[in-house]
Parts: C-alpha cells; sequence; structure tokens
C-alpha cells in the first residue's frame, strides 16, 4: 500500500476544551469530549460532536447539563446501531449515558455508583466496553476500606437496564486499571499499582495485567519487576495467540533539591506479554531521555499494514529539572517549553521503526497531547487530543482545545515527511518542508534536523507575522493562518549555522 494522499482536516474544536474519543460512522465520525466556548480549563459540559471527512462539523451538542463542572474526563465509549453508551464523572451521581449519535441528544441514564453498597466515596471512572449486544461492562476506580484504591466491575443489562457488580484488588496496595479488553476465557486487565508516599525513597509504582474468567475470578497476574517504575498502561490489544502488546510507561525515581523531596519521571513504551503472562519485549519510544511525572501512549492500533504497532500520546521537549517551568522559560538550548502530541511505531518484535511529535506553535506555551486514534477509511490515521493555550498564570486557567488530525501510514501530516532530503547547495540548509500550499487555516512544517532552527512568516513586503524556533528533529509545527488575509507570503527557514532558505506559500480563501 502506497502513501494515501492526504486531506487537509485539521480541526480545532474551539468549543471543545477536550477531545477524548474518536469514532467512525457512515461517512464521517464523532467526538466526544468536555468544554465551553465560553470557559476555562475546567469543563462545564460533555459535547458531542458529527464531523464529515472534510472537516465539517454537522452539529456539535452538550449532552450534559451546562451548571456542573468536570462532567466528562478521559473515557471512550461504545456504539450499538444508532447509540453511544459513555460514562461521566461529576457532581454524583455518577451515570451510564445512552446518547443518540445522530443528534447528540441523551436518551437514557443510569447512575452506576456501588462500590460495596455505598460505603465508597467517590469512584473514577475509565472505561466502557462492549460484552455482547445486550451487555455492556463499565470499569470504575473507587476507595475501599483502608483506603485503599480498588477496581469495580460493572456488568449492565441493556434489556433489563439492571447493574451487577464485581471487585479486584491487590493487598497493600492501591490498584487503578486503565483499560480491559475481553478474551475467549473471560477478561484482561491493565493498569498499575502503586503503595507508600510518591515523595519519599520507598514509593513503589509497578505495571499490572490481571487475567479474569468469565466469572470475574482472578486466575493469574502479571507484575513488572521490583526494580522498575511503571504504569499508566492505557491501552491493550489482545493477539489471535493469546499474546499482548499494550502501552505503557518505564520511570525513574530522583531527588529533588530546592524541595528534598523525590519524585518520578516518566517515558512512554509498547510492550508485550505472551499468553502466560512472561515479558517479552518492552520499547520506550520518543524522546530519548525520561521527562516530567506522567508522559504515556493513549491509543494503541495494529498497523495499517500488518507490519507493527502504532501509538499516540504525549512527550516532552525539556528536561526534567525544568518541569516546573512558566510561558517565558526556555529550556537549555533556547526554546519555549512544550508538550507535544506523539505518534510512534514499532515492529511486530518490538524495534522501533519511526517517532513523530506535534506541537501547536501558534500557542506561547504548547500543551498538545493525543488522546484517541482510529483508522481512517482513505489510508493513515485519524487522530484526536487537546491543545492548552496559556502563558501559565496562577490567577488565570489555561484555556484548552480539542483538536483532530489526519496523519499518513508514516506518522506525517506532511507528505513525504519519512523521507530523507539533503540540500546540494552547502551554502542553503536543507528543504523547508510544508503542507498544503496553498493553505487556508493550518500550514505543518516538518523538520528532520535535530538542531535549532529558526522558521519566520513574512508579508510581501517584508513585515514579520510569526516567528518561532524549533530544536527536535522528526517534529511537526502546526501554525494558525486562518486570519492571515488571502495572497502570497515568505516562510524562511535559518538554521544553527546562519544558512538561510525562503520559499513562497499562498494563502487561500
Amino acid at each position: 500500500m502506497g502513501q494515501p494522499m492526504l486531506d487537509s482536516l485539521y480541526a480545532v474544536l474551539r468549543v471543545q476544551n477536550h477531545t477524548n474519543m474518536i469514532h467512525l460512522y457512515k461517512d464521517g465520525f464523532f467526538t466526544i469530549g468536555y468544554g465551553t466556548d465560553v470557559g476555562p480549563f475546567n469543563s462545564y459540559g460533555t459535547l458531542f460532536t458529527s464531523h464529515d471527512f472534510d472537516g465539517k462539523i454537522n452539529f456539535s451538542t452538550y449532552t450534559l447539563d451546562s451548571n456542573k463542572l468536570w462532567q466528562y474526563t478521559d473515557i471512550n465509549m461504545v456504539v450499538i446501531d444508532s447509540f453511544a453508551y459513555t460514562i461521566h464523572i461529576g457532581d454524583n451521581p455518577d451515570e451510564l449515558i445512552k446518547i443518540n449519535i445522530n443528534d447528540g441528544r441523551i436518551l437514557h441514564r443510569n447512575e452506576y455508583f456501588n462500590m460495596a453498597g455505598g460505603t465508597i466515596p467517590s469512584v473514577f471512572p475509565h472505561s466502557i466496553h462492549l460484552i455482547d449486544s445486550n451487555t455492556l461492562l463499565l470499569n470504575v476506580t473507587g476507595y475501599a476500606q483502608g483506603n485503599q484504591w480498588v477496581t469495580q466491575l460493572c456488568r449492565y443489562s441493556i434489556p433489563f437496564d439492571t447493574f451487577d457488580y464485581y471487585f479486584n484488588s491487590y493487598p497493600d496496595y492501591h490498584q487503578e486499571i486503565l483499560n480491559l479488553v475481553k478474551s475467549p476465557t473471560g477478561f484482561i486487565l491493565s493498569g498499575y499499582l502503586r503503595r507508600g508516599n510518591p515523595s519519599s525513597s520507598s514509593f513503589e509504582q509497578k505495571a499490572t495485567v490481571v487475567w479474569l474468567d468469565s466469572t470475574f475470578q482472578e486466575l493469574r497476574r502479571y507484575i513488572s519487576p521490583e526494580s522498575e517504575y511503571q504504569g499508566w498502561g492505557h491501552d491493550l490489544q489482545e493477539e489471535a495467540d493469546g499474546d499482548l502488546i499494550m502501552t505503557n510507561c518505564i520511570g525513574r525515581q530522583y531527588y529533588v533539591e530546592w524541595s528534598q523531596e523525590f519524585t518520578y519521571t516518566y517515558r512512554p513504551s509498547i510492550y508485550k506479554l505472551n499468553s502466560s503472562g512472561d515479558l517479552q519485549w518492552q520499547t520506550p519510544m520518543g524522546r530519548n531521555i525520561y521527562l516530567d511525572h506522567a508522559f504515556w501512549f493513549s491509543a494503541l492500533l495494529p498497523s495499517n499494514l500488518g507490519d507493527g504497532y502504532i501509538a499516540a500520546g504525549r512527550q516532552t521537549n525539556f528536561s526534567d529539572s525544568l518541569f516546573y517551568g512558566t510561558s517565558d522559560t526556555v529550556n537549555e538550548i533556547g526554546e519555549n517549553l512544550r508538550f507535544e502530541a506523539l505518534i510512534a511505531k514499532v515492529s511486530n518484535d518490538g524495534d522501533s521503526i519511526w517517532s513523530r511529535s506535534y506541537y501547536t506553535e501558534d500557542f506561547l506555551y504548547s500543551r498538545a497531547e493525543f488522546n484517541d486514534m482510529i483508522p481512517h477509511p482513505e489510508g493513515g490515521y485519524l487522530l484526536c487530543g487537546t491543545a492548552d493555550k496559556l502563558p501559565w498564570d496562577p490567577e488565570k486557567f489555561p484555556v484548552s482545545f480539542g483538536w483532530i488530525l489526519h496523519v499518513d501510514e508514516y506518522g506525517c501530516a506532511v507528505p513525504g515527511c519519512q523521507e530523507i532530503v539533503k540540500t546540494d547547495d552547502p551554502s542553503m540548509p536543507d528543504a523547508i518542508r510544508f503542507y498544503p500550499n496553498p493553505a487556508k487555516d493550518e500550514m505543518y512544517i516538518y523538520q528532520q534536523e535535530d538542531e535549532c532552527i529558526d522558521y519566520t512568516i513574512l508579508d510581501i513586503q517584508g513585515r514579520q507575522l510569526h516567528q518561532h524556533k524549533n530544536c527536535q528533529g522528526g517534529s511537526t509545527g502546526i501554525i494558525d493562518v486562518h486570519n492571515y488575509p488571502t495572497g502570497e507570503y515568505i516562510l524562511v527557514k535559518k538554521d544553527q549555522g546562519g544558512r538561510i532558505r525562503s520559499e513562497v506559500w499562498i494563502k487561500s480563501e
């Protein structure tokens, strides 16, 4: 299969602060997330949005009351015929919700809160799954006796509108299960265990996988090695032979001098267990250092080409000594701090094939991430996520936007980004890799060089309209140009050696 032609789909959902899940439907797709067109980072309602593949929004509607905060967190949904089922957390009660996906209307709600007969003060929902056409399974975490996190599985009968409850935990540890799959013999759960104070040297955090039978009784369990810090296993795939491919984080502990306490940094990874629960391989991805507190892969898919796996999530571009930054903080190479959305590929044997990051450079302090991913019917992958627009101000909330991006089989928004292009002229830097041209709303600039490069946009009179620096090879900057008047502009690239190259691009209507 050759590289598909990319459409120009890049949408910033300015009424949707977070976009958490994306689902193909008929001749387009829909997303669900939370946000408001007037509020800040905190949500004022859950939004359900229908899209065409050309980027047109058919409708966007609130599916929950607009006077409550944090109605919807990072939760998936299941679709049966013309109905979507999802769960939310907000003001009690916590509910299972049935939505008409043709118009976004809520058709039914049912409170799922139980947690051992209501003795638990609150729960945190993580995922919802289809068992069969009449049965759903909700996965939530809550506090049990002794202030310990436990997993509650809520089996829901659609015809009877009733719940049954099952519990799973691990002695002396908090357990948080983030996802699960139905297997031929029962269910497989993935998540992490933790105990101790995160600020102390005795803190422990481990990845865990739990095999359950069809009656939700535990059969066996995988726990990552004692000497490692692991966690946040957001997604998993079971292969035909029972082997598991999962996303995870590999971490390390270090001591912070100024606070005189321990903290932890994590790097996204993909790993494989065989059907007996033995580790086969684990591959860290993204930047080759361990960064910030929690960087992970949120989504995992088999490659469209059948030659590996694609994972998507987030990473950062600054060293872990600088993760407490402000909007005007720069890293050791003079680049503004930012979080980058990350998509990466490994082979079936766990070899790293490629890794691409995306940043939104029209934001002063970019914080971008991918939350979900699906195959695009015409090739490549369709991703959704969140980007925060700061500066960071403790008196104000950051403003977040949902966003959608289409990339090809190589993770490229700029066609051909997987190819190495070198200039034949030693007086000029390598060619500027940008797309599309003409550009209507957004321009993508891909950088293959692992060095600091300045990018500038000039109008035809030579006035500077935009400037930013990027020091990360394999990354793509997304620049918002929708407010530019139609006409010709100059895109200028200046490398570390002072060499300059320029290209003309056209702003279309």
